[in-house]
């Protein structure tokens, strides 16, 4: 088995997929749902679930899409922000700003 990294649509032959109507029947290399009573849609029927979560909004699997991240540079000399306060709190601190 190799390692697929283009993301794919959800499939009904993923382990993962279910129906939430109990509906899907799974025949050769098939997948039947008897709620429509037709081959089985996937990602774009309504009742479309995935066990582990995975299935986002537009149909693609969650689990074969790279996440990319960011590295945001690190400011040596920045200065912590400081917050002005109120009287009420100030009393029950004793100080007027807050760092």
């Amino acid at each position: 088995m190799g390692v697929n990294l283009q993301p794919q649509y959800c499939s009904p032959q993923c382990q993962f997929f279910r129906c939430n109507q109990r509906a899907l029947v799974r025949k050769e290399n098939m997948v039947w749902c008897s709620f429509a009573n037709d081959l089985c849609q996937s990602y774009k029927c309504n009742y479309a679930q995935c066990l582990r979560g995975r299935l986002l909004v537009n149909g693609l699997c969650g689990m074969t899409i790279k996440r990319q991240t960011t590295e945001e540079p690190l400011i040596e000399n920045e200065q912590p922000k400081v917050l002005k306060v109120r009287s009420k709190l100030i009393r029950k601190l004793g100080e007027r700003e807050i760092f």
